[in-house]
C-alpha cells in the first residue's frame, strides 16, 4: 500500500495556487519567519485556515498552522523533495547520539519520510501514541536555533 504524503493530504491542489501567490522563489528574505508571516498572501492564507474565534486554544493552533505553512511552503518552493530514511539509517542515527551539529538541508527544504511504524509520538499528554510518518525540514535565516513547542518535537532551524 502506498502511503499518502502529508503535503498532499494537507494542501493538495491548494498549494499550486495559494503558494504561488506567496512567490515561486522564496529568496533569502522569506527564510526569515517574521518576514514570511508579514507577506499579504501568507496573512490571507492563514486567515482562511484559521479556526473560529470561539475555538479553544485558537492562538496556539494558529502558531502551529503558521509553522506548518512555513515548512510546507518552503518544501513546495524547493521542488517537493522527499527523502526516504531507511531503518538502518534511523538506527545508526539513534545509536550515534547528538553531535551538536545540524546537518545541511538538501535544496533548502525537504521531507524526511521515516520507516513505517518505527517511531511513535503523542500530540498531547493524554493523547494516544500514533505512528510518525516523517518531518519537514527547512533552512531558515537563523541557523542553529532550536525551540521546543508544546505538543511537538524540537524544531531545529538548520543552516
Amino acid at each position: 500500500m502506498t502511503r499518502l504524503h502529508p503535503f498532499d493530504l494537507a494542501f493538495g491542489e491548494l498549494a499550486s495556487t495559494r503558494f504561488a501567490e506567496i512567490g515561486v522563489d522564496p529568496g533569502p528574505e522569506l527564510r526569515d519567519r517574521r518576514t514570511f508571516f508579514q507577506r499579504a498572501p501568507v496573512e490571507r492564507l492563514l486567515a482562511d485556515l484559521a479556526p473560529g474565534v470561539e475555538t479553544p486554544l485558537r492562538a496556539a493552533l494558529m502558531e502551529e498552522y503558521g509553522t506548518l505553512l512555513y515548512a510546507t511552503y518552503h518544501y513546495w518552493a524547493a521542488g517537493q523533495l522527499t527523502l526516504d530514511v531507511s531503518v538502518e539509517d534511523l538506527d545508526r542515527a539513534a545509536a550515534s547520539g547528538a553531535t551538536g551539529r545540524l546537518p545541511g538541508v538538501p535544496r533548502g527544504a525537504c521531507y524526511l519520510r521515516l520507516p513505517e511504524r518505527r517511531m511513535w509520538a503523542q500530540i498531547g499528554p493524554d493523547a494516544p501514541h500514533e505512528p510518525l510518518d516523517g518531518l519537514f525540514v527547512t533552512e531558515t535565516a537563523h541557523p542553529g536555533r532550536t525551540r521546543r513547542k508544546p505538543g511537538s518535537s524540537i524544531t531545529a532551524e538548520a543552516r
